[in-house]
């Protein structure tokens, strides 16, 4: 607990530093965010499209699901490309939002790597478990 404070204080002094790079931080965790939600809501809005069953859950939309995934999706899609853009009109080279630089580098060197290595090594996890 104490090590996550200290992080936490650690990480709010980069705006006395730089605010730029401080917007550049909060747009990245941003977009890592809307990333995660599409690919879930993306997941299940194929299964919903192949109509495969879903997992069994305590709630349930019922048939207003899929249209509520699908608006759920194109919001997110929405606000994904607007995390890209600079925080005001007319940028100057230090005032850019280069957020679109490091996350297309680090997704491109990710890929990269997996197509290289990770598909031979990686062992996904246990996808169904018979009971015997």
């Amino acid at each position: 607990m104490v090590v996550t404070l200290i992080f936490t204080a650690l990480a709010s002094l980069i705006i006395i530093g730089s605010t730029i790079a401080f917007t550049i931080i909060t747009s990245l965790v941003g977009i890592g965010l809307m990333s995660s939600y599409l690919i879930c809501i993306g997941c299940l809005i194929s299964r919903r499209l192949r109509q495969e069953p879903l997992p069994p859950s305590r709630f349930s939309l019922g048939r207003a699901g899929l249209y509520i995934n699908i608006m759920a999706f194109c919001f997110l899609c929405l606000a994904w490309v607007m995390l890209f853009f600079p925080s005001a009109p007319n940028p100057t080279p230090q005032s850019m939002n280069w957020v679109i630089l490091i996350f297309g580098s680090t997704v491109s060197f990710s890929m990269l790597y997996y197509w290289l290595r990770g598909r031979h090594k990686y062992v996904g996890p246990v996808e169904l478990i018979k009971s015997e």
